[in-house]
């Protein structure tokens, strides 16, 4: 019984793990990559006051979704929003907003499934759209 309500279910968790690929373009070159995941963690150091900044994203219904915004220095976040709390240590901001896409300049760092990497040029990152 279990194994036929799986199978019965089984298209809609496809279809929402196609939706939840990013694509992660090198503007300069146009090289890009796949990524099938739901959420990911965007990182770059604030270059007015120094804080580490951090965009917690996932991606739904083809857009890039901002969950929420954080920093280790209220003087960061506070440049961003004045509607943030304290939460331990950190600064953390309610976000939700929609993109098509994200454009990072350099010196960003990118963490997606467990991986992690500092962007060297100008990427973008969006949903893929099609296969």
């Amino acid at each position: 019984m279990r194994l036929a309500i799986f199978l019965l279910f089984l298209p809609f968790f496809v279809s929402e793990i196609q939706e939840s690929a990013i694509c992660v373009e090198e503007i300069e070159s146009g090289e890009t990559a796949k990524f099938f995941v739901f959420e990911f963690l965007l990182e770059f150091k604030h270059s007015i006051y120094g804080g580490s900044v951090m965009l917690n994203c996932k991606v739904a219904d083809k857009k890039i979704v901002i969950l929420s915004l954080e920093s280790d220095d209220e003087a960061s976040i506070s440049y961003y929003t004045d509607r943030y709390e304290r939460i331990g240590n950190r600064f953390v901001a309610e976000i939700d907003e929609k993109l098509n896409a994200i454009i990072l300049n350099d010196g960003w760092r990118v963490k997606i499934q467990g991986s992690e990497f500092e962007t060297r040029s100008p990427i973008k990152i969006s949903p893929c759209m099609g296969g």
